[in-house]
This record gives C-alpha cells, sequence and structure tokens, in this order.
C-alpha cells in the first residue's frame, strides 16, 4: 500500500465567508473525506459563548474581547473562559505566526477586559462591587448580593 499523501483543497467557509485552506489524505482505495467547510477559526468558536462558565452579565465583555482579539489575529484560540477570585478569566493563544508586538497588545487587551469584570456584575451587567461574605468571593450588583444573602455557605445553619 503506498503512503498517504496530502490534497490541498482550497474552501470557503460557510460561516464567515472567508476562504481557507484544508488537507486531505489519500491512500490507494480509502480516503478522508473533505472536511466539513468550516474554517479552523469557526469550527473552534462553535458554540463558545453558550459553553463559558461565567454569568450573563459578563458576555458583552466577551463578545468584545473576541471582536477585539480577532481585530489583531483572526485565527487565535480560545482555552477557557471562567470566573476565577470574582473575575473574569479569559486564556487564549495567539497564532505561531503573530508578532511580539501584536501579543503584547493582545494581553493587553485581556488585561483590561479582565480588570473591568471587576465592577460589572457578572449576573446581569450592571455596576457591582466585589461580595466577600462566603467562600467564593464574586462580583454582584447590590440586588444579587441581597439574594445571595438568604443563601447559607455549603448549607450551614447559623443557629
Amino acid at each position: 500500500m503506498k503512503p498517504p499523501y496530502p490534497m490541498d483543497y482550497e474552501l470557503i467557509c460557510l460561516k464567515c465567508e472567508l476562504p481557507y485552506r484544508a488537507r486531505v489524505y489519500q491512500t490507494n482505495k480509502k480516503f478522508t473525506p473533505p472536511p466539513a467547510n468550516v474554517c479552523p477559526r469557526c469550527a473552534n468558536r462553535e458554540g463558545w459563548l453558550e459553553a463559558e462558565d461565567v454569568g450573563e452579565g459578563w458576555r458583552p465583555l466577551l463578545v468584545e474581547m473576541d471582536r477585539r482579539l480577532s481585530e489583531l489575529d483572526p485565527d487565535y484560540q480560545i482555552g477557557q473562559i471562567k470566573e476565577k477570585f470574582a473575575g473574569l478569566r479569559y486564556y487564549f493563544a495567539p497564532s505561531p505566526w503573530v508578532d511580539e508586538i501584536t501579543k503584547q497588545k493582545m494581553w493587553a487587551i485581556e488585561a483590561e477586559i479582565e480588570a473591568r469584570s471587576y465592577q460589572i456584575c457578572e449576573e446581569c451587567g450592571e455596576p457591582g462591587t466585589l461580595d466577600r461574605r462566603y467562600p467564593w468571593i464574586r462580583t454582584l450588583c447590590p440586588r444579587h448580593q441581597a439574594a445571595r444573602s438568604d443563601k447559607r455557605p455549603w448549607g450551614i445553619d447559623p443557629t
């Protein structure tokens, strides 16, 4: 059997409508089918906004972060998005071909938006402050802090 040899295809992404290259390996009688017409960038972001572990109040921050980072590096990869110590954490990897100056700009955008998350309620997006009354510190508005005060940590009864 001959070793597989690559065949490159120029495809158009059905989501962003931009061209991208896909490599398909073919042997004598078997070949891998051409990939779905979705570029790696769009495939990486498929459902990312709904799947992340943050409240609805921070969704505009996520959309802004993705928009601003994509302007600098359209092919950057999202690693993880979560809440940690009452702030937004957005872990990503720039593309290998991005220069150091662009990487520094991307990390500055990340730091700026993560810092803004400490003043925005994670639940509703209203102005918020740190709520340190329970084991999990969160950034919440007064309304959500009041709703949280009714709950006891770990089911402990104070009486």
